[in-house]
């Protein structure tokens, strides 16, 4: 039976939901905790439970950035599978067996993404309606939201696999975008990366791209997807983009289009200097 870690990120309170998130003890199951703590956080500020649990492992940083705590629990995990986690994540003990199961049916698996619900209720995005084996063309409509995604930890360290510093929330710029170019990044190299339509994690929040789809961080990360994935066609999508969010938010065409070329810029910039 393969083991698995829960890689949960948090920062400064979000700590005191942690111990909501912990199951009854399972066995093959436990928690890599990554506490970002800045603004004044004591260590004293942590709930008791975490530091009783055997299978929690809690860690600190005083670093920001979602991509660096995500690294940070990648760094100390153990497990043969984890699975990317925020700090209102909510799961069953069932749901949990399912993504340990989707490896142990495929030794060949490296990366697997499911679904999430929102307050128990269906998040609206257009997933798969079947297992579907991901390529560099993703299926219509389909974006990978993080709490969604659990991957083989050799495959990824054997691969080099991280999260983009420079993406996610928290970073100086670009406030989306990591958990997408990780799964890009992965299929680039050949890892088997697959979409199975089982829902496994019921969040209390919508995330950030449904939630702050119009701040300029948000489209200037979108932005610097576009230009990294897709170099060739990038304007165009950019003008895509533009449009669907003027006619979803009003968000005018030509503000949201220096967004997407600045992030473009940025990102060039950042990794011009690496």
């Amino acid at each position: 039976m393969l083991t698995l870690q829960l890689l949960i990120s948090t920062i400064d309170a979000g700590i005191e939901g942690v111990p909501h998130m912990l199951l009854a003890p399972i066995e093959g199951v436990s928690y890599v905790v990554s506490w970002q703590m800045t603004g004044g956080t004591r260590l004293d500020q942590c709930p008791q439970l975490l530091l009783m649990r055997p299978d929690v492992k809690l860690l600190t940083m005083h670093q920001r950035g979602l991509s660096r705590n995500r690294n940070h629990c990648i760094d100390h995990a153990s497990a043969d599978v984890c699975l990317v986690c925020d700090d209102d994540c909510r799961y069953t003990a069932a749901r949990l067996r399912k993504v340990a199961e989707a490896f142990e049916d495929d030794p060949e698996l490296d990366m697997a993404t499911f679904e999430t619900t929102v307050a128990g209720k269906n998040t609206g995005k257009a997933y798969p309606r079947e297992a579907t084996v991901l390529k560099r063309r993703l299926p219509k409509g389909y974006y990978l939201t993080s709490m969604e995604l659990a991957f083989r930890l050799s495959s990824v360290k054997a691969n080099g696999l991280r999260f983009d510093e420079e993406l996610g929330l928290g970073s100086p710029m670009l406030w989306c975008g990591e958990e997408e170019l990780l799964l890009h990044d992965a299929i680039m190299k050949g890892m088997k990366c697959k979409f199975f339509p089982t829902v496994i994690v019921d969040t209390a929040t919508p995330t950030t791209g449904s939630t702050r789809a119009t701040l300029p961080q948000v489209i200037m990360g979108r932005g610097a997807f576009l230009g990294i994935v897709h170099p060739h066609t990038r304007h165009l999508r950019a003008l895509k983009i533009a449009l669907t969010l003027h006619r979803q938010h009003g968000v005018p065409v030509l503000a949201t289009l220096r967004h997407l070329l600045a992030g473009m810029a940025y990102y060039r910039r950042m990794a011009a200097k690496r």
